[in-house]
């Protein structure tokens, strides 16, 4: 990752943060809503910057065309037949090694896609749907959906631990 996303999705990180602690000082519910939804709105933020600096690395075409809602088809399509090609190959030269990150790599697109849809799916709801209220009742932590914000707020390091799977398995194989 360069350092310049890098520094995005920290500080994106950190207003998530910002706003998590300001939601919870707020007094009327109306304010709890309205901050609530931009947590989830830059903790999914966060974790595309990742996400899209991650991927547009391992092909030249992909450097900055990533765009949201192509990345879990993306992931689901044209890296895990590449990753299920390398995985057929390293098991042809018997290199268990190989075969073996080319699997964990197959299983974290698989999570990773995942991950980037219930994302998506909440910053869309937050942002477009203020019909649908975040859910302050529940614990010490508030709810879009049947979705915690430390669930929101474990996306980014948990999509940088599948892009990092992802990537050093492509470059054993494509390298």
């Amino acid at each position: 990752m360069s350092t310049q996303a890098h520094l995005v999705d920290n500080n994106m990180e950190k207003v998530a943060r910002h706003l998590l602690d300001e939601a919870m000082l707020r007094e009327t519910s109306d304010e709890k809503d309205v901050f609530g939804r931009s947590v989830f709105n830059r903790y999914y933020y966060a974790t595309f910057l990742n996400v899209k600096e991650g991927l547009s690395g391992l092909k030249k075409e992909w450097e900055g065309n990533l765009a949201h809602a192509s990345i879990p088809e993306m992931l689901r399509g044209q890296i895990q037949s590449e990753l299920k090609r390398g995985l057929a190959k390293a098991k042809r030269a018997s290199d268990s090694e190989v075969a073996s990150l080319c699997s964990r790599a197959i299983t974290a697109t698989k999570s990773l896609a995942t991950l980037m849809e219930v994302g998506r799916t909440l910053r869309v709801t937050a942002d477009y749907h203020p019909e649908v209220a975040i859910d302050f009742s529940i614990g010490p932590y508030f709810h879009l959906n049947e979705f915690s914000v430390e669930d929101a707020k474990s996306w980014a390091p948990r999509a940088r631990i599948f892009v990092n799977t992802i990537s050093h398995a492509w470059k054993q194989v494509y390298a």
